[in-house]
């Protein structure tokens, strides 16, 4: 297993960085592009290329005329790394992609640097520098307060300082700014189990098994809570 090394101050910095954010995302004009994205971006962690051991493109998504993936590359050293590729040039989806990829068709996404400084957070407390990945959070919330992806990384680094409370209200914020993060049910309930507030546990594990009803570890802490009440 690869040495994992410390973040430089320079790469805790957003600086544009290809395959972090959708609007640097990486542009492939072939196929062969494409099938080499793997080799070619460094881990954000161990920060070395070449080093990928198994990956998934994960569905086809699509923000406005932009067609892409959100490709998860696992690293040799153990960090996930999350990277954009929009292929409307390749192609198989050139027919469907109404524009090429021009600067206009990046101006209704949100700020570039939060999509970067959340991975640049995840790597920070992949390498065990949390104090580093709060500052990385508390920026993202700065620029865009209503970032459910930085709430959701704060309520964890919460949960990770034994500050629950704290956790409590950051995962709240999560699911009042949207659905995009169901997981925050699944960890409020597991929070409020520790503290022994069973009928609030309960409540969270119902609300995310509505919307995961085959979810075996929820199932379980949920009979776990409702003996308890």
């Amino acid at each position: 297993m690869a040495k994992v090394v410390e973040l430089t101050s320079r790469q805790l910095n957003p600086s544009k960085r290809p395959g972090l954010s959708l609007k640097y995302a990486y542009r492939p004009q072939t196929n062969q592009e494409r099938n080499l994205v793997h080799t070619t971006h460094p881990c954000l962690a161990c920060g070395r290329k070449g080093h990928i051991i198994n990956g998934d493109c994960g569905p086809e998504r699509k923000k406005g005329d932009i067609i892409y993936f959100r490709v998860a590359l696992i690293c040799d050293c153990s960090y996930m790394n999350f990277v954009n590729v929009i292929v409307n040039e390749l192609p198989e989806y050139s027919k469907r992609a109404r524009h090429p990829v021009t600067d206009d068709l990046f101006d209704s996404l949100s700020d570039w640097r939060i999509e970067e400084l959340l991975q640049l957070s995840a790597a920070s407390g992949h390498l065990g520098n949390f104090t580093m990945a709060r500052k990385l959070v508390d920026r993202c919330i700065q620029i865009a307060p209503d970032s459910q992806g930085a709430w959701y990384n704060l309520g964890w680094l919460h949960v990770n300082d034994g500050d629950y409370q704290q956790a409590i209200d950051a995962y709240k914020r999560v699911l009042e700014l949207g659905s995009d993060f169901p997981s925050a049910l699944f960890n409020l309930g597991n929070i409020y189990k520790d503290l022994q507030w069973y009928n609030e546990a309960c409540d969270a594990f119902n609300k995310f098994l509505k919307l995961y009803p085959k979810h075996i570890q929820a199932k379980k802490s949920l009979k776990e809570c409702e003996a308890k009440v």
